[in-house]
């Protein structure tokens, strides 16, 4: 099991972190929106970004940027207009 980390839990990272967790890795995904944060941790959903999906538990979400980022691996997955 690997440990990574997600920038970004818009669609794409919320699709990428779930997809890692179900193949057993260990994912730790930031947002910046405390309610995105609040529902992968407890309800496994995002529903702003993939409301239809029920993410897989492995997922974890964070406020804190610095945390994902000390993570072995690091996936930067959000719009480049945002760059």
């Amino acid at each position: 099991m690997t440990k990574i980390g997600i920038v970004g839990l818009g669609s794409w990272g919320t699709a990428l972190g779930h997809h890692l967790a179900c193949c057993g890795h260990d994912v730790l995904a930031w947002a910046r929106e405390p309610l995105i944060v609040e529902q992968v941790n407890f309800k496994n959903q995002n529903l702003k970004y993939l409301g239809q999906v029920q993410l897989n538990p492995g997922l974890k979400a964070s406020l804190d940027l610095n945390q994902v980022c000390e993570l072995p691996v690091v996936i930067l997955a959000f719009p480049s207009a945002q760059l």
